[in-house]
């Protein structure tokens, strides 16, 4: 690797191909708190952290201290679960393939439906959408990760056994809808006395005489 590429903004780039080598690569760090609602903007916020900078800093150490004494530097470092699971919904956000076929394929023993048939319905309602469309063996892939996987060559080409287009009297999938995320509170580091305690007690001090 040569760079690390930092994006800031209010709204996701659009991924035309969010596969697990990117995936491996990806870290989205949401943001969650606004410091302006009710009225509450502090507009000397930056000079007051600016102020608690010995803090942030000796944070950082404690952290990196804790991360070493776990063996860290031999395990590299490990996002934390509220990073992973923004990667997992923005990957789900840009599987366009997958939720075309979430919602327009249905399990059914008793069909057989043609590949072609399934990618040439996904293909144009993708254009019309100005949806990233992909290529037909890709498509298949996500056939099979969506638990469509038992395909067979037929005379008229390749199907998908056990699986066809939704009907409009077929019920429509389940919104996956999930609790709004809260922060967790972080504890106190573990273990008594030493030196961690004493720098603890040191800089707790040092603010409060401020």
């Amino acid at each position: 690797p040569t760079l690390k590429l930092l994006i800031t903004g209010n709204h996701k780039p659009r991924v035309r191909n969010f596969d697990r080598a990117l995936e491996l690569r990806f870290n989205l760090i949401t943001f969650t708190h606004d410091f302006t609602a009710d009225g509450k903007e502090d507009a000397d916020l930056k000079y007051k952290l600016r102020d608690q900078m010995d803090g942030f800093f000796y944070k950082c150490l404690m952290a990196a201290k804790g991360w070493f004494d776990k063996g860290g530097g031999r395990k590299g470092l490990n996002a934390p679960k509220s990073v992973t699971d923004a990667v997992a919904e923005y990957k789900a956000e840009n599987d366009y393939a997958g939720n075309w076929i979430k919602d327009h394929v249905v399990a059914d023993r008793a069909a057989v439906t043609l590949r072609g048939d399934l990618w040439r319905a996904w293909k144009t309602e993708a254009e019309s959408s100005n949806y990233p469309v992909g290529d037909a063996q890709k498509f298949a892939r996500r056939l099979v990760e969506a638990g469509y996987g038992d395909h067979k060559q037929t005379k008229t080409g390749w199907a998908v056994v056990g699986a066809r287009r939704r009907n409009d009297d077929d019920p429509m999938p389940k919104l996956e809808t999930s609790e709004p995320k809260r922060r967790g509170q972080r504890g106190r580091p573990k273990g008594g006395g030493g030196l961690q305690e004493r720098l603890n007690n040191a800089v707790k001090k040092k603010f409060e005489q401020r």
